[in-house]
């Protein structure tokens, strides 16, 4: 059975049910009402008679005279009078009666007919059902037109939802339609683009990885041809060649081990996170970067009272692309601050460097894989253009954001917020 057809009937028989349920409640009101009517005036006939202070049956036939009540004289043996008929039909099924008892075993009995109660109540149900039946079936034509341009959309949609999960990302055509197709087809189009953007950037860091991946391979294979087919090389020339091409194995070696780590941040499946201080985190590094060089003046500033819940593997790889830049691309002498800030909302972490800074640097600038900031530096000097990329996903990994900016030292500055 088709959504349209289901949701139809449901509708209509609720509405239908309900309407001739309260039609029938309020039918079976006004019938007891009806009967209670009917007692109350045999009641009040018995009432007036043994108020009076006439003889029995006078009363009697004084209070039921103009009504249609039926007054019957019962004698002690059993015979009965019928001393006023009504014009209703007496029957055991639509019968009221009360009985008043009097000297020597003598009864009046009154009694009135509820039959034309009953036939009004019947026929009043019966015309309540046509009505009911004849409301169903409008309700089912407006229900069907109705529902009929919306579940032709959502079968447009539902077709739509097959073409995106085979790959098809074209444009959705525009649907007109209730509020809830408008916000389907609304998400939908938000997924296509969503897709679209990823499938772009996938195409980008394929590209951008493959260039990566040609360099040192192309020269890791003009040393080895070289090596190979010439005759006259020196013994001194084959060991810088030698080297050289190792250095280019390392350093692919790293640019793969950077693009796994990015492809591993980017996976649905969460870090071990366990409480952590960051400048027991940042020790290692400071400590490395200190003996390498003992120009460099290192300075840290926090104010951390609690730990952070987060990855201090991830962190420790944080600070070491950090540093490993500012090793990188500032002066032996430049100087480095560190300030970690707690507040009653997360952690602040911001990393100034004396260095010359990244020329063009606009604010709030996308970091994307593969990225350099300033094109002028070298795949020699700028390495892979991941590092970057690691950093933000790390800090995106923690609920956090990651932005650069100019440092107050003239260089760079990474600023960091992690909600608690």
């Amino acid at each position: 059975m088709r959504i349209r057809t289901k949701v139809t009937l449901a509708t209509v028989g609720v509405a239908t049910i309900s309407s001739f349920a309260v039609g029938a409640a309020v039918l079976g009101i006004s019938y007891s009402s009806g009967i209670k009517q009917i007692q109350q005036e045999l009641a009040g006939a018995i009432s007036f008679v043994e108020a009076s202070k006439d003889d029995a049956v006078t009363s009697a036939l004084l209070a039921v005279g103009g009504r249609e009540i039926t007054l019957a004289f019962v004698e002690s043996d059993g015979s009965t009078t019928i001393l006023q008929d009504s014009a209703g039909e007496l029957t055991d099924a639509h019968l009221e009666k009360k009985i008043m008892g009097l000297a020597d075993g003598e009864k009046l009995v009154f009694a009135a007919s509820s039959k034309s109660i009953f036939d009004s109540t019947i026929n009043s149900l019966m015309l309540t059902l046509a009505l009911s039946s004849l409301a169903a079936a409008l309700g089912i034509l407006i229900s069907w037109l109705t529902l009929k341009t919306d579940l032709k959309n959502l079968k447009s949609l539902t077709s739509d939802a097959q073409r995106i999960a085979a790959g098809d990302l074209a444009e959705l055509a525009q649907l007109k339609g209730s509020s809830e197709i408008q916000n389907l087809s609304a998400a939908l189009a938000q997924l296509i683009d969503q897709l679209q953007a990823s499938n772009l950037q996938m195409q980008e860091f394929l590209g951008d990885a493959s260039h990566e991946l040609r360099t040192p391979l192309t020269v890791i294979r003009g040393y080895l041809e070289m090596l190979q087919t010439s005759k006259e090389i020196t013994s001194e020339q084959a060991e810088r060649a030698i080297e050289r091409a190792h250095k280019e194995a390392l350093r692919m070696q790293a640019i793969i081990s950077d693009i796994l780590l990015l492809a591993e941040l980017g996976e649905e499946r969460e870090p071990a996170f366990a409480p952590m201080n960051f400048e027991q985190v940042l020790a290692p590094t400071l400590s490395d970067i200190r003996a390498q060089n003992s120009k460099r003046r290192v300075e840290v500033i926090s104010n951390q009272q609690n730990p952070f819940i987060g990855s201090s593997e991830l962190f420790e790889r944080f600070f070491q692309n950090a540093f490993s830049n500012i090793k990188r691309y500032t002066p032996a002498d430049a100087d480095i601050k560190v300030n970690v800030v707690q507040s009653p909302v997360g952690f602040e972490l911001n990393i100034d460097d004396a260095g010359p800074g990244i020329a063009g640097l606009g604010a709030g600038q996308q970091i994307t894989a593969f990225k350099r900031f300033d094109e002028s530096r070298s795949r020699e000097v700028g390495g892979s253009g991941l590092g970057l990329s690691i950093m933000a996903k790390i800090v995106e990994k923690h609920g956090g954001e990651m932005r650069l900016s100019r440092s107050s030292l003239g260089g760079l500055r990474i600023s960091v917020f992690l909600p608690i």
